[in-house]
């Protein structure tokens, strides 16, 4: 599925950032702390192909004719990071 339609709950959000575009409030952002060998390779992999499955964490909002819904993304914007 490529759109969804925004829900009441939803819109209420998306009127928000029309009203603060410039506020990050809203985003989403994982942060987890893993202890122990990590193959990064396949983090990356499985983070990216579960985020690739969910068009709420790999979208983007369109109003069109006066209709909300979500868009999926062209691509996934996904960083893993090591310390």
């Amino acid at each position: 599925m490529d759109a969804i339609k925004l829900t009441p709950y939803a819109k209420m959000f998306d009127v928000e950032w029309l009203l603060h575009p410039e506020s990050y409030r809203y985003n989403i952002t994982i942060d987890q702390l893993l202890y122990g060998s990590v193959d990064f390779e396949k983090l990356r992999h499985a983070l990216k192909a579960y985020v690739s499955e969910h068009v709420v964490l790999n979208g983007h909002i369109e109003n069109k004719k006066g209709e909300a819904s979500w868009v999926k993304n062209n691509r996934i914007y996904l960083t893993v990071s090591t310390c």
